[in-house]
């Protein structure tokens, strides 16, 4: 190392700035002007010398390079640093006396973020260099949090997967044993208590399972055709021993059967219209009606789009309920009307599989009137 690498404090937290030119006055000029400018600044005389200052410990913020140097220039040094480092990951600005146009045009085929000639307006070097260091900057703050992301992204799987095997335990061995009693045994009461609330604790790990996915970015789409009217009839019947609990009655109106054909992915669309409808279910009233309609909707450019609706007539949304709707967590001033339970994201997960899915979703509602809730997707015509 030379002359220029002694007393650096390069602990600091100042940006570290590496200049590379083989004439010593320019690098203690610009070394000065720099260090003046809040900078932490590292020089080498040569390419192989800048070069072994790269790959040290120290994580060098910008590289203010000279072409012409002896032995090793500007161009092959970049070349080198760009088999590692990207073009945000360690910015080099090129300083050179060189000005024809293809000079210029090759620093930046390099890898050059910027060029300056020489003799150069410290003014205007200490623009260019304030704005490659803050790029700098933005990419180790994206850096870190990417590895933030990731380390959030493997707790929550280690957590919910921790969490969801013991509790399918509990419910199915609560099972077992509730089905082994006699049937006026005092115990029964007990068990079936921590059958609900160990089915609660499922559905609550299996919406935040399904939310950490979409905001993480690992869940799959694989898009098809669907036929609307026989996902929905599925989910009817899937649905229909709650709604019969509540002696509610579910209408289905809808195109013929087969004219009705989506282009989604049909498992999201199903947690979807599972999700409208059971909420339909909690929220309605007993002896209370629940429509499900399908219609079709031509555009003025002759697009179809298939509109589908889930109607209650239970208690209505207020108007504060209508700005959080599909917001993650929120709790509805409306209540089951029979004490089922809600997790707060069954909406949330909605809405963001029906965008996924190139489609959006809406609530029209009034207090004590009911709500609507609706998404509309493509129509498949291929």
């Amino acid at each position: 190392m030379n002359e220029f690498w002694e007393n650096i404090d390069l602990h600091t937290n100042k940006p570290k700035i590496l200049v590379v030119d083989d004439d010593v006055i320019v690098l203690r000029l610009l070394k000065i002007n720099l260090q003046s400018n809040g900078y932490n600044v590292i020089t080498a005389t040569n390419g192989k010398e800048a070069l072994e200052i790269v790959n040290s410990e120290y994580d060098i913020d910008l590289i203010l390079l000279d072409i012409m140097m002896p032995e090793m220039n500007g161009f092959q040094v970049c070349t080198i640093i760009r088999e590692k480092y990207s073009i945000y990951e360690l910015p080099i600005m090129f300083v050179s006396a060189k000005f024809q146009i293809n000079d210029i045009i090759e620093g930046f085929d390099m890898g050059g973020n910027d060029y300056v000639l020489k003799p150069y307006d410290f003014k205007e070097l200490h623009a260019r260099t304030k704005t490659l260091v803050r790029l700098r900057t933005l990419t180790k703050a994206n850096e870190a949090l990417k590895r933030v992301r990731e380390l959030t992204t493997k707790f929550h799987a280690m957590t919910i997967h921790d969490l969801k095997n013991p509790l399918t335990t509990i419910f199915l061995r609560s099972d077992i044993v509730e089905n082994q009693l006699p049937k006026d045994s005092q115990l029964i009461e007990h068990l079936i208590s921590i059958k609900k609330m160990s089915k609660l604790m499922l559905s609550l790990i299996t919406d935040f399972e399904e939310m950490s996915k979409i905001e993480s970015g690992y869940l799959s789409i694989i898009k098809n055709r669907v036929c609307l009217n026989k996902l929905t009839l599925k989910i009817i019947d899937d649905n229909y021993p709650n709604a019969k609990k509540k002696e509610q009655e579910i209408r289905f109106k809808s195109c013929p059967i087969d004219n009705v054909n989506v282009f989604a992915d049909e498992s999201m669309l199903a947690r979807v219209i599972d999700n409208l409808l059971s909420n339909a279910i909690k929220y309605s009233p007993a002896n209370s009606p629940i429509d499900i309609i399908i219609e079709k909707i031509v555009n003025l450019n002759d697009k179809v789009t298939i509109k589908f609706i889930v109607k209650d007539y239970g208690q209505g949304l207020s108007k504060e309920d209508l700005k959080y709707v599909f917001h993650k967590f929120h709790k509805l001033s409306a209540k089951p009307t029979a004490g089922e339970s809600s997790s707060g994201l069954g909406l949330s997960i909605a809405k963001e599989l029906i965008e996924l899915n190139n489609g959006r979703i809406w609530v029209e509602s009034k207090q004590n009137i009911g709500s609507s809730f609706i998404f509309e997707l493509p129509e498949f015509n291929y």
